[in-house]
């Protein structure tokens, strides 16, 4: 009697759906290595698998709308899906499409590895492949190595690229702290705003000051000319005049 009523009150609710997952599947390497977006791609999949009765899988049509309510971000939808399915856990049936004319828009469609298709094919488990984390990494990277192609990026792809360092050596050619405004007189490197092109990788330096070696912008075959005196024969007389209080 204890027994049967143990066993009624560990069952699912009535009237719900439910999704089993076991000791095995999260024992796995490939479901300790899923990043926490990655995760919560895997649970909305089988929450809309779910909503369609447990029937549907492979046709479960999900948005990143939908992904974005549960707390995945826009811009990092695309790279926990390639992780997801890498890694074994997902199957991405259709790709999505966006009509020329109108808003009607055709979502992708995803399917759950470890349960059957909704055509009958048995679950391909494909998240059974990975057999240690070292594999596990193997997949990240083999995702991400796919996304860095898609999005049209060197295949060092990184999220966090790091920036190219100043060279030390290259500093303001200025005859001084004083004069070079960018300059530390501490450490004698300059800390002026820098640009750096796409071309190539030599940075220059922005300033108010113009560059000391650099020649004055008048030709120097221009002569002096008459009109550029200023006569000062005429005023000398009114400053006397003020000097003496007349």
């Amino acid at each position: 009697m204890l027994n049967r009523r143990f066993a009624q009150a560990n069952r699912p609710p009535e009237g719900t759906s439910w999704c089993w997952l076991t000791a095995e599947m999260l024992e796995s390497p490939a479901w300790r290595a899923l990043t926490g977006n990655a995760l919560k791609v895997v649970l909305r999949i089988a929450l809309e698998h779910l909503k369609h009765g447990g029937v549907e899988n492979g046709l479960l049509p999900v948005t990143y709308k939908d992904f974005g309510k549960c707390g995945v971000r826009r811009n990092g939808t695309r790279e926990a899906i390639m992780i997801a399915s890498h890694l074994g856990w997902i199957d991405k049936t259709s790709t999505g499409e966006v009509p020329w004319r109108g808003d009607i828009r055709k979502p992708s469609t995803f399917a759950l590895t470890w349960l059957p298709q909704h055509n009958g094919a048995p679950a391909s488990n494909r998240w059974t492949r990975i057999k240690s984390d070292a594999d596990a990494k193997a997949a990240i990277k083999a995702a991400k190595a796919e996304l860095a192609q898609v999005r049209r990026l060197p295949a060092f792809f990184n999220r966090q690229r790091k920036q190219t360092p100043t060279p030390k050596s290259v500093t303001w050619s200025g005859d001084g702290s004083d004069t070079c405004p960018g300059n530390d007189p501490l450490s004698g490197e300059s800390n002026s705003p820098q640009s750096t092109s796409n071309d190539c990788d030599t940075p220059f330096y922005i300033s108010a000051r113009s560059h000391p070696n650099r020649t004055s912008a008048v030709p120097a075959s221009r002569k002096p000319q008459q009109s550029d005196a200023v006569d000062l024969s005429e005023a000398e007389p009114n400053s006397q005049k003020r000097k003496g209080g007349t």
